[in-house]
Protein backbone atom coordinates (compact mmCIF):
# COMPACT_ATOMS: atom_id res chain seq x y z
CA UNK A 1 0.00 0.00 0.00
CA UNK A 2 1.38 3.39 -0.97
CA UNK A 3 2.04 5.49 2.12
CA UNK A 4 0.60 8.97 2.58
CA UNK A 5 4.03 10.57 2.32
CA UNK A 6 4.71 8.78 -0.99
CA UNK A 7 1.39 9.82 -2.47
CA UNK A 8 1.86 13.53 -1.93
CA UNK A 9 4.74 15.37 -0.33
CA UNK A 10 2.77 18.55 0.48
CA UNK A 11 0.39 16.60 2.75
CA UNK A 12 1.89 16.45 6.23
CA UNK A 13 0.58 14.07 8.92
CA UNK A 14 0.82 16.10 12.12
CA UNK A 15 3.07 14.68 14.84
CA UNK A 16 0.54 15.54 17.54
CA UNK A 17 -2.32 13.45 16.13
CA UNK A 18 -5.01 12.56 18.62
CA UNK A 19 -6.10 8.95 18.94
CA UNK A 20 -4.67 5.60 17.85
CA UNK A 21 -3.67 5.13 14.22
CA UNK A 22 -6.00 3.41 11.80
CA UNK A 23 -4.84 -0.16 11.28
CA UNK A 24 -6.34 -0.71 7.82
CA UNK A 25 -5.62 1.70 5.02
CA UNK A 26 -9.15 1.34 3.62
CA UNK A 27 -11.10 1.30 6.88
CA UNK A 28 -14.16 3.59 6.90
CA UNK A 29 -13.05 7.14 7.51
CA UNK A 30 -14.50 10.63 7.66
CA UNK A 31 -12.18 13.04 5.88
CA UNK A 32 -13.27 16.32 7.46
CA UNK A 33 -12.28 19.52 5.67
CA UNK A 34 -11.74 22.12 8.38
CA UNK A 35 -11.66 25.77 7.30
CA UNK A 36 -10.58 28.69 9.45
CA UNK A 37 -14.22 29.74 9.97
CA UNK A 38 -15.03 26.35 11.53
CA UNK A 39 -13.13 27.38 14.67
CA UNK A 40 -16.19 29.42 15.73
CA UNK A 41 -18.65 26.53 15.31
CA UNK A 42 -19.22 25.14 18.81
CA UNK A 43 -21.53 22.40 17.48
CA UNK A 44 -19.10 20.99 14.91
CA UNK A 45 -17.23 18.54 17.23
CA UNK A 46 -20.50 16.93 18.34
CA UNK A 47 -21.74 16.69 14.74
CA UNK A 48 -18.54 15.00 13.61
CA UNK A 49 -18.57 12.60 16.57
CA UNK A 50 -22.20 11.57 15.96
CA UNK A 51 -21.62 10.98 12.24
CA UNK A 52 -18.45 8.96 12.92
CA UNK A 53 -20.25 6.91 15.58
CA UNK A 54 -23.16 6.18 13.25
CA UNK A 55 -20.84 5.01 10.47
CA UNK A 56 -18.30 3.28 12.69
CA UNK A 57 -15.61 5.36 11.01
CA UNK A 58 -12.33 6.90 12.07
CA UNK A 59 -11.85 10.66 11.64
CA UNK A 60 -9.16 12.52 9.70
CA UNK A 61 -9.20 16.31 10.10
CA UNK A 62 -7.66 18.18 7.17
CA UNK A 63 -6.65 21.84 7.18
CA UNK A 64 -5.02 23.97 4.47
CA UNK A 65 -2.30 26.54 5.05
CA UNK A 66 -0.92 29.18 2.70
CA UNK A 67 2.66 29.33 4.00
CA UNK A 68 4.92 27.83 6.65
CA UNK A 69 4.06 30.60 9.10
CA UNK A 70 0.36 29.70 8.97
CA UNK A 71 0.85 25.96 9.37
CA UNK A 72 1.29 26.12 13.14
CA UNK A 73 -1.98 28.01 13.55
CA UNK A 74 -3.84 25.47 11.40
CA UNK A 75 -2.35 22.61 13.40
CA UNK A 76 -3.48 24.17 16.67
CA UNK A 77 -7.01 24.50 15.35
CA UNK A 78 -7.06 20.87 14.21
CA UNK A 79 -5.61 19.55 17.47
CA UNK A 80 -8.19 21.50 19.50
CA UNK A 81 -11.00 20.13 17.36
CA UNK A 82 -9.60 16.58 17.60
CA UNK A 83 -9.42 16.83 21.38
CA UNK A 84 -13.12 17.79 21.48
CA UNK A 85 -14.09 14.80 19.30
CA UNK A 86 -11.95 11.97 20.62
CA UNK A 87 -12.92 9.14 22.93
CA UNK A 88 -11.52 5.67 23.58
CA UNK A 89 -13.43 4.16 20.65
CA UNK A 90 -12.77 6.81 18.03
CA UNK A 91 -9.46 7.23 16.21
CA UNK A 92 -8.69 10.81 15.18
CA UNK A 93 -5.79 12.07 13.09
CA UNK A 94 -4.91 15.54 11.84
CA UNK A 95 -3.46 16.40 8.44
CA UNK A 96 -2.27 19.67 6.91
CA UNK A 97 -1.88 20.47 3.23
CA UNK A 98 -0.15 23.47 1.69
CA UNK A 99 -2.29 25.53 -0.65
CA UNK A 100 -5.86 26.79 -0.95
CA UNK A 101 -7.29 24.17 -3.31
CA UNK A 102 -9.57 21.80 -1.38
CA UNK A 103 -10.27 19.75 -4.51
CA UNK A 104 -6.58 19.00 -5.01
CA UNK A 105 -6.19 18.07 -1.35
CA UNK A 106 -9.16 15.68 -1.54
CA UNK A 107 -7.88 14.10 -4.76
CA UNK A 108 -4.58 13.46 -2.99
CA UNK A 109 -5.97 12.02 0.23
CA UNK A 110 -9.27 10.38 -0.65
CA UNK A 111 -9.39 6.59 -0.68
CA UNK A 112 -12.24 4.11 -1.22
CA UNK A 113 -14.57 4.05 1.77
CA UNK A 114 -13.92 7.67 2.75
CA UNK A 115 -16.76 10.13 3.26
CA UNK A 116 -15.81 13.77 2.70
CA UNK A 117 -17.31 16.02 5.39
CA UNK A 118 -17.43 19.82 5.31
CA UNK A 119 -19.63 22.74 6.29
CA UNK A 120 -21.57 25.27 4.29
CA UNK A 121 -21.89 28.67 5.96
CA UNK A 122 -24.73 31.05 5.25
CA UNK A 123 -23.32 34.36 4.11
CA UNK A 124 -19.75 33.06 3.81
CA UNK A 125 -17.32 33.55 0.94
CA UNK A 126 -18.64 30.95 -1.46
CA UNK A 127 -15.50 30.74 -3.54
CA UNK A 128 -13.26 29.87 -0.59
CA UNK A 129 -15.25 27.44 1.55
CA UNK A 130 -14.64 23.69 0.96
CA UNK A 131 -18.25 22.84 0.05
CA UNK A 132 -18.31 25.48 -2.69
CA UNK A 133 -15.08 24.26 -4.28
CA UNK A 134 -16.15 20.61 -4.16
CA UNK A 135 -19.66 21.20 -5.49
CA UNK A 136 -18.27 23.16 -8.44
CA UNK A 137 -15.70 20.50 -9.31
CA UNK A 138 -16.03 17.25 -11.22
CA UNK A 139 -14.78 15.26 -8.29
CA UNK A 140 -16.79 12.04 -7.93
CA UNK A 141 -16.62 11.31 -4.20
CA UNK A 142 -19.32 10.99 -1.54
CA UNK A 143 -19.78 14.27 0.36
CA UNK A 144 -21.65 15.04 3.56
CA UNK A 145 -22.27 18.75 4.11
CA UNK A 146 -23.18 20.18 7.50
CA UNK A 147 -25.34 23.29 7.36
CA UNK A 148 -23.18 25.86 9.12
CA UNK A 149 -24.18 28.80 11.27
CA UNK A 150 -24.83 32.22 9.83
CA UNK A 151 -21.52 33.86 8.99
CA UNK A 152 -20.81 36.63 11.48
CA UNK A 153 -21.71 40.11 10.24
CA UNK A 154 -19.93 43.12 11.72
CA UNK A 155 -22.23 45.11 13.94
CA UNK A 156 -23.35 48.43 12.49
CA UNK A 157 -24.57 51.38 14.52
CA UNK A 158 -27.49 52.82 12.58
CA UNK A 159 -28.51 56.46 12.50
CA UNK A 160 -31.80 55.56 14.20
CA UNK A 161 -30.05 53.97 17.17
CA UNK A 162 -27.68 56.94 17.50
CA UNK A 163 -30.61 59.36 17.41
CA UNK A 164 -32.52 57.35 20.03
CA UNK A 165 -29.51 57.36 22.38
CA UNK A 166 -29.01 61.11 22.17
CA UNK A 167 -32.74 61.81 22.40
CA UNK A 168 -32.82 59.79 25.60
CA UNK A 169 -29.84 61.69 27.01
CA UNK A 170 -31.44 65.02 26.16
CA UNK A 171 -34.75 63.98 27.68
CA UNK A 172 -33.08 62.88 30.92
CA UNK A 173 -31.08 66.12 31.17
CA UNK A 174 -34.22 68.22 30.67
CA UNK A 175 -36.17 66.18 33.23
CA UNK A 176 -33.48 66.44 35.89
CA UNK A 177 -32.99 70.14 35.19
CA UNK A 178 -36.71 70.69 35.80
CA UNK A 179 -36.47 68.63 39.00
CA UNK A 180 -33.53 70.70 40.25
CA UNK A 181 -35.42 73.95 39.53
CA UNK A 182 -38.32 72.68 41.65
CA UNK A 183 -35.97 71.66 44.46
CA UNK A 184 -34.35 75.11 44.40
CA UNK A 185 -37.74 76.68 45.21
CA UNK A 186 -38.13 74.73 48.44
CA UNK A 187 -37.62 76.51 51.77
CA UNK A 188 -34.55 75.73 53.84
CA UNK A 189 -31.03 76.04 52.41
CA UNK A 190 -29.79 72.82 54.02
CA UNK A 191 -32.67 70.78 52.63
CA UNK A 192 -32.19 72.26 49.14
CA UNK A 193 -28.48 71.40 49.10
CA UNK A 194 -29.15 67.87 50.28
CA UNK A 195 -31.85 67.26 47.65
CA UNK A 196 -29.81 68.87 44.86
CA UNK A 197 -26.77 66.69 45.60
CA UNK A 198 -29.01 63.63 45.66
CA UNK A 199 -30.67 64.61 42.39
CA UNK A 200 -27.32 65.11 40.66
CA UNK A 201 -26.06 61.72 41.88
CA UNK A 202 -29.22 60.01 40.64
CA UNK A 203 -28.96 61.86 37.30
CA UNK A 204 -25.39 60.61 36.74
CA UNK A 205 -26.41 57.01 37.55
CA UNK A 206 -29.48 57.11 35.29
CA UNK A 207 -27.46 58.55 32.38
CA UNK A 208 -24.79 55.86 32.83
CA UNK A 209 -27.39 53.06 32.83
CA UNK A 210 -29.18 54.49 29.80
CA UNK A 211 -25.99 54.78 27.75
CA UNK A 212 -24.89 51.29 28.78
CA UNK A 213 -28.18 49.79 27.57
CA UNK A 214 -28.39 51.90 24.43
CA UNK A 215 -24.70 51.70 23.50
Amino acid sequence: VTSLAERSKPVVPDPDDVGPPTEESHAPRLLVLVSEEDADDMELPQRIWMLADQRGAAVALLGLYSDDGAQASVRRQLVSLAAAIRDRRLAVETLTHRGSDWVQAVETLWRPGDLIVCTRRLGGERGMEPSSQLMNSRLQVPIHVFAGAQAPVPAKTGVGRWALTWAGNLGLLVAFFWLQVQVDRLPGAGLRVFLLVGAIAIEVCVLWVWNSLAG
